[in-house]
């Protein structure tokens, strides 16, 4: 990760003794990987991931001898690329999609590739895709001859109760009222 997000020779980098610094950010994130472990939930390999790269950054950021102030380098998502990606995701929507498979379509790293694409889209890749299912799920709730389950599997939901819960904190309505108003 040092040579992938810090543009660092990692034999040049080395970790500190913190034991008596408090590093909030740090707890923040192994608390949320803990919890996301304990409670799994939609897209957990996705956030998983994520969170634990970010937690190895902040890592490398607050307790490494990297230079003070050194931060991730900054890259941006040809517009090619983020095409590839979003491609992606729709022709891999009904499957797990992980953090790795996005950054390698991309051609990045995972850090690289969360920051290039949440600033090319506005939203985290875990969230984007929360967001691309439920989009899918409206268009297919359209038809009829579909039934809820089959709709919920096919953009990826493992359950419908799954399907239920995220559709309604998306869209404010069940699968079943918004099938009926639409």
């Amino acid at each position: 990760m040092a040579t992938e997000d810090f543009d660092r020779d990692p034999r040049s980098v080395e970790l500190t003794d913190q034991l008596a610094r408090s590093l909030p950010m740090l707890d923040a994130l192994l608390g949320g990987m803990l919890d996301e472990v304990a409670a799994p939930s939609f897209g957990s390999r996705l956030i998983l991931s994520s969170l634990l790269h970010s937690f190895v950054v902040r890592l490398l950021i607050d307790c490494s001898t990297l230079p003070a102030g050194a931060g991730p380098a900054l890259h941006r998502i040809a517009p090619r690329r983020l095409r590839g990606v979003l491609d992606y995701i729709d022709a891999n929507l009904s499957g797990d999609i992980e953090l790795d498979d996005l950054a390698a379509v991309s051609g990045s790293s995972r850090f690289h590739f969360s920051r290039a694409f949440r600033a090319a889209t506005g939203f985290p890749p875990y969230r984007f895709l929360i967001l691309r299912r439920v989009e899918t799920a409206k268009a297919l709730l359209r038809d009829e001859a579909l039934s809820i389950a089959e709709v919920a599997a096919r953009c990826g939901f493992h359950s419908h109760s799954q399907f239920a819960a995220m559709f309604r904190r998306v869209t404010g309505a069940t699968p079943g009222s918004f099938r009926r108003d639409h």
